[in-house]
């Protein structure tokens, strides 16, 4: 099962010695996956995929706050929750990111008809929604990854997975092909009154999934789920395996980094300064300093607590109390804030849309600079998304054979991604227009801003053109007929 990853070893000099070791110890497959698991679980690699997904979900671990006392004796007390400001940039990037990519309905083209319209019909609405949820996870975490399955009427459907979720073992370096691949999730469920925590391992192979629960870092079969094949088809005795693994990746970058790793440092600081500040505005003893003298008692913690208590203190004849203000500083806070946004924005390769440059002269070359960062981290994720619509084309092309729909394996598609961005449709139309008779009509019409469906369209316009037609033979046969009366 494993022969992809034990292949990385052979280079390495104590590859003898490696499988000797191997062969003493008889680790089985189940203990290989159990041990491999465990490591995965509390690795700095899932533990910045899972700080992702809470970010994104305004989760974000503010740490414990100690009560103590100062060096005078007085209480410290531990901040307050209200008084801890989020303001999540990172989430609205990630929104950014995915809606920039795929807040526009994406096209299918081929230069088949019936592939086209069967390829339409299973990319409908609802896949388009989850692959909303697919880019996003991807942005979070690196990597996610699409299980295609037969659902129980016998059609294609399809299931994200998050990559906190997926344990990969693959074949290559460069991660293209897998070996096998882990899948660990929790749900709940009641031993009598107590509620607990049932850990779940499902192994995905080529061949079927198998399913166990993950007990005291060992791999337990599953009495319930035990081993599933993929699917069945219509008069074959026995069900059927796929010849590849159904689990598709779908990267956001070609060495599955997710943001949150960039922008870390910058978020942590914005919040942070975001409740320094929040807390310096609304505590008023913090905010003045007391010049005192000829106070007529033992020390400043005498003071303070006297102040706190009763609001007033007994002063000697010639005593004075003056209060110094505290500048808050209002100007520079401004401007660190400024410089921490605009930090996480060119970290994040996002764009600010309230850009100086677009709100005074928003012309074309305002505009695609603002877009320049950005453009660069769409191209990435759209070339690993493109990777991934080809793997998965693979199992649609063999559900569409099964189906008795067609054989389509040989047949050639074009995804386009129509970037949601702020643009000239004049711009974009003209040239579309200065491209007739160079490009073909279907290619200037996956561009068009007004077309979501290239082959319905097309379809319109024949209708038109048939119509016109029609038109044009009945007058010519009316103007025949007159001739002759």
């Amino acid at each position: 099962m494993f022969h992809g990853i034990w292949s990385q070893f052979r280079d390495n000099p104590d590859y003898d010695e490696i499988i000797s070791a191997g062969a003493r110890s008889a680790m089985t497959d189940e203990e290989f996956l159990a041990t491999e698991t465990k490591k995965w679980l509390h690795s700095p690699r899932r533990r910045m995929q899972l700080k992702g997904n809470a970010w994104y979900h305004y989760d974000f671990d503010h740490g414990a706050c100690a009560v103590g006392r100062d060096a005078d004796g007085m209480p410290v007390y531990a901040q307050e929750e209200n008084d801890r400001v989020i303001d999540n940039q990172y989430a609205n990037l990630v929104d950014q990111h995915v809606n920039y990519v795929l807040g526009k309905p994406f096209t299918v083209t081929t230069t088949d008809e019936a592939y086209e319209d069967q390829l339409n019909l299973i990319f409908d609405r609802p896949f388009k929604r989850m692959l909303s949820r697919v880019a996003i996870d991807a942005v979070n975490e690196g990597i996610a990854w699409v299980f295609p399955y037969y659902n129980a009427n016998g059609e294609m459907e399809f299931q994200e997975f998050p990559a906190h979720e997926i344990l990969p073992f693959w074949q290559d370096a460069e991660h293209t092909k897998l070996d096998c691949a882990v899948r660990y999730y929790e749900t709940l469920a009641y031993e009598g009154r107590t509620e607990t925590t049932i850990a779940h391992v499902e192994l995905y192979t080529k061949e079927s999934v198998k399913r166990y629960v993950f007990d005291g870092g060992r791999l337990v079969p599953d009495v319930d789920g035990g081993t599933e094949v993929y699917y069945a088809v219509s008069g074959a005795n026995e069900p059927q395996a796929w010849a590849r693994i159904p689990l598709i990746a779908f990267k956001y970058n070609a060495h599955e980094i997710p943001m949150v790793k960039r922008i870390e440092t910058q978020q942590l600081a914005l919040n942070r300064t975001r409740t320094n500040w929040t807390q310096l505005m609304n505590k008023d003893i913090n905010s003045t300093i007391l010049a005192v003298k000829g106070y007529d008692g033992e020390n400043v913690k005498d003071l303070r607590e006297k102040l706190q208590k009763y609001g007033a203190v007994l002063l000697e004849n010639d005593g004075d109390i003056q209060p110094v203000e505290i500048q808050r500083g209002s100007e520079d806070y401004i401007g660190y804030i400024t410089q921490l946004k605009k930090s996480l924005v060119e970290n994040a390769r996002g764009f600010d849309a309230k850009d100086d440059r677009v709100a005074s002269n928003p012309n074309e070359m305002n505009l695609r600079s603002m877009y320049s960062d950005i453009d660069l981290d769409a191209d990435m994720m759209e070339t690993q998304f493109q990777a991934g619509f080809d793997e998965l084309l693979w199992f649609i092309d063999q559900y569409l054979l099964n189906a008795g729909a067609g054989d389509f394996t040989n047949e050639d598609v074009v995804f386009t991604f129509d970037r949601n961005m702020i643009v000239n449709d004049g711009d974009t139309i003209n040239n579309i227009r200065n491209s007739d008779g160079i490009v073909s009509r279907k290619t200037l019409l996956a561009h068009h801003p007004y077309v979501t469906n290239v082959q319905q369209e097309l379809d319109r316009l024949q209708e038109e053109q048939d119509a016109q037609s029609g038109m044009m033979d009945d007058y010519l046969k009316a103007a025949t007929a007159g001739d002759e009366a």
